[in-house]
């Protein structure tokens, strides 16, 4: 080529590589070329290693020894949570980068533990991936502390109710009663460490709360223990149980006082007569129970019932009775029973055998209108008196009188009737016909 063709052509290239070097997106893209190239020379380079810390790793804690697991030796949960370690790994950068605690195993070295107690062990940490790129630049870290024992499953205790800090608003007029759980969670089963689990004297159900109440009022309450000595134990978090909370009802209760009533029956007229006949002990109560039962509550433990005297002996002069007290009342005096005294300590008794004779030692009410009536076996015995011993030691059958009510009866043939006894001008004796029973039985036939 000619000297003006050669320049001519350097000319264009000049202006065209000026050109390019003032194109700006082309200079961009050349840039971050030549940063990505550049980076990627630095970081694999065979000096560019690097160290970073993995946090959270958690750290196994199981028991490794068979013979230990074999005597159900067990690591407990201190409630502390996951045990977690940081690890140190160095490495390559960009073998760092993508590393989880997914890439990295923490055990505790247990294989030595054989007995129940707390236990310090290492804690050793090695790569999840034996052929990972990267290491672990310590393997063995502090040793930590934990808890093993034998566990114990589904121990049952009943569920105490505590509400100290809970009182009512009117001393002179309320007065809390028994604190109540609910029916259904009435007790607790709970699974926990031997050493812990035989320490629990009592479950409670606490109450927190502080409050002043002046009706029934609910809570929510806390289950505790507590061990011999009434100090709580606060190992509880290690086990399992089957509620943490119960629901309870503390009562407040209103005052009634009860004064004991009673039904004579039977009783011979010179007996009622004496004003000492029957002693009450004691004569009444104050009673404390909910407002909206107090009043029912008091008129059912009122009435101390009927007193028979065809039902009874004198081995029944002194009775107890109990009285149907529940949860919801409480008594003033912790009273929980009434006995009942009848002066007849020094009556005796007598049996005697009789023959009924019509009209003379027998008489029948009622009897059927134009009727024949007929008794099969007219006589009664093992008829069995009380009274004065000085009145029974000479009586005589004949002094007796039997009396039977055949009122209503309409159907021929032998029935049986109740036939009752009584002493001819006497009103301080009476017939004893046995538990339940109002009379002897006598068959009378109708024709």
């Amino acid at each position: 080529t000619s000297p003006e063709v050669e320049k001519e052509m350097k000319l264009k290239g000049k202006l065209s590589l000026n050109k390019l070097m003032h194109n700006d997106r082309l200079m961009i893209l050349f840039s971050l070329v030549a940063a990505i190239a550049i980076w990627a020379v630095i970081i694999n380079g065979q000096s560019q290693e690097d160290t970073r810390i993995i946090s959270n790793v958690p750290v196994s804690v199981t028991l490794t020894n068979q013979t230990a697991q074999d005597n159900g030796l067990r690591v407990i949960n201190t409630g502390t949570g996951q045990r977690t370690v940081k690890v140190k790994v160095k490495g390559r950068r960009w073998q760092l980068v993508g590393l989880t605690t997914d890439d990295i195993v923490a055990r505790a070295q247990t294989g030595d533990i054989l007995t129940p107690g707390e236990k310090t062990v290492l804690i050793t940490v090695e790569k999840s991936d034996p052929n990972a790129a990267f290491e672990i630049e310590a393997e063995t870290y502090e040793p930590i502390t934990i808890f093993c024992d034998y566990w114990v499953d589904n121990r049952e205790f009943p569920i105490h109710v505590s509400a100290n800090r809970v009182t009512v608003s009117d001393t002179e007029k309320y007065r809390l009663g028994t604190p109540t759980v609910d029916t259904e969670t009435q007790t607790l089963t709970l699974s926990g460490p031997k050493s812990i689990v035989d320490k629990i004297a009592e479950i409670r159900a606490v109450v927190e709360k502080e409050e002043t109440i002046s009706k029934s009022t609910v809570y929510n309450a806390e289950i505790q223990a507590f061990d011999s000595d009434g100090n709580k134990i606060e190992d509880l978090v290690k086990c399992d149980v089957d509620k943490k909370t119960v629901t309870i009802t503390v009562p407040v209760l209103e005052h009634r006082t009860v004064n004991f009533t009673y039904s004579l029956k039977n009783v011979p007229p010179a007996l009622t007569a004496n004003p000492n006949f029957v002693t009450l002990s004691p004569s009444s109560i104050e009673l404390w129970a909910p407002g909206d039962v107090i009043d029912e509550r008091a008129n059912t433990l009122q009435n101390l019932g009927i007193f028979d005297f065809d039902n009874m002996t004198t081995e029944d002069s002194s009775m107890v009775i109990p009285l149907a007290l529940d949860q919801s009342v409480m008594v003033e005096d912790g009273t929980t029973a009434v006995e009942v005294r009848f002066d007849i300590q020094e009556y005796t008794s007598r049996t005697l055998d009789m023959t009924l004779i019509l009209n003379q030692t027998l008489t029948i009410l009622n009897a059927p209108a134009d009727r024949e009536i007929s008794i099969p076996k007219p006589s009664l015995t093992g008829i069995r008196l009380f009274g004065p011993a000085s009145v029974l030691d000479f009586l005589d059958p004949m002094n007796l009188m039997v009396t039977v009510d055949m009122a209503g009866v309409t159907a021929s043939g032998p029935s049986r009737y109740e036939a009752r006894v009584t002493v001819k001008n006497r009103s301080d004796i009476w017939t004893y016909y046995g538990e339940d029973k109002h009379g002897y039985e006598l068959y009378i036939t109708v024709n």
